[in-house]
């Protein structure tokens, strides 16, 4: 196993590159947005290909505007209406969504910051990045801290987000994966298992209407089936695919593509999980030269119910002067056997 930090350019920004090898898999990821850039894992013949869609060019990562593998903060999903009020001041967002909504935090997200990397261990780092209240539109000087933690076939995420004013955090990984391999077919195949019994219904405007059970529905994933199985009866809808939050219960949510034998399961402290299916596609070239496509990848974006201050009375992602709001996420590879 080996953990190292290099430093390369990017365009004129000066980034540092992480790079964690095991026996099971091989991780990069960037300073930039704190994302990861490439996840390598074997496949049932032992052959390591990359499970997540990366940029063909690096300096795609400057703007992201794909989100591909970064961090998403201070608040990841959709706002509406676009604004937060808090202690009897209201801030406006941005609406960067359809002119409706603000979405993944608008141009205030720290999706292209540069964040400072600084090695704990020989299987840790800590990432950090600030966000002066004068710069953004969310309120409060915002601090964010990841630490990424790896194992000989897990990936730990724990994010830790601190203000000296009321404001929200929410804030998720956004990687897309593909657990084929180098993209070699899209995720129509792949097998999904969701520890849920109940979604969040979306409007026009992919806005959070009611939380509904999932039973019978093409949401119903308690059981595992085939993510076409949910994505094709949606095709007509707004959405055109998934794109929705699930309430999470105990338990793991589980990916697994029989062709390659790969699993992956992800533990959570979060309530929910965004499942979004690549449903709308951008002009950018991927790895191995492929193009956007319907259903290439699919995001598991854990974090809580999008839109939950203007939902609940008491929304989980509010966060208090001088408190530390803290969730971890942690991936588990494999490629021997489907998951439980």
């Amino acid at each position: 196993m080996a953990l190292k930090i290099i430093k390369k350019k990017i365009g004129q920004q000066t980034i540092k590159e992480v790079t964690y090898e095991s026996a099971s898999q091989k991780v990069t990821l960037l300073s930039l947005g704190a994302a990861i850039k490439r996840w390598e894992t074997k496949d049932k013949e032992g052959q390591f290909e990359n499970i997540v869609i990366s940029y063909a060019n690096d300096e795609d990562y400057l703007k992201n505007t794909k989100f591909l593998g970064a961090t998403v903060g201070p608040y990841a999903g959709r706002i509406y209406p676009s604004e937060l009020s808090f202690d009897g001041k209201t801030y406006p967002l941005s609406k960067n969504f359809m002119n409706h909504a603000n979405l993944h935090s608008g141009p205030d997200n720290i999706t292209t910051h540069n964040f400072t990397v600084k090695k704990l261990n020989d299987h840790a780092v800590l990432m950090e990045t600030q966000k002066p209240a004068a710069d953004h539109e969310f309120p409060g000087n915002m601090t964010f801290f990841i630490t990424v933690v790896f194992g000989e076939d897990t990936l730990s995420l724990t994010y830790e987000t601190t203000s000296d004013t009321t404001s929200v955090a929410n804030l998720t990984n956004h990687t897309y994966f593909n657990l084929s391999g180098d993209l070699k077919a899209t995720i129509l195949e792949h097998t999904l298992k969701l520890p849920s019994h109940q979604h969040v219904e979306l409007d026009a405007f992919f806005m959070g209407k009611d939380i509904v059970k999932s039973a019978d529905t093409p949401f119903d994933f308690h059981e595992p089936k085939r993510l076409k199985e949910g994505i094709m009866p949606l095709k007509n809808s707004a959405q055109k695919g998934l794109d929705h939050p699930f309430l999470l219960k105990a338990g793991a949510i589980e990916l697994w593509d029989e062709t390659s034998g790969r699993s992956l399961k992800i533990e959570t402290d979060y309530d929910a999980v965004v499942v979004y299916t690549n449903n709308i596609l951008t002009d950018h070239v991927f790895n191995h030269q492929k193009t956007d496509q319907d259903h290439l990848a699919v995001c598991l974006e854990t974090q809580h119910i999008p839109n939950d201050m203007h939902l609940f009375e008491k929304p989980p992602s509010l966060i208090k002067p001088g408190e530390t709001k803290k969730r971890t996420t942690k991936y588990t590879i494999n490629h021997q056997c489907k998951p439980s």
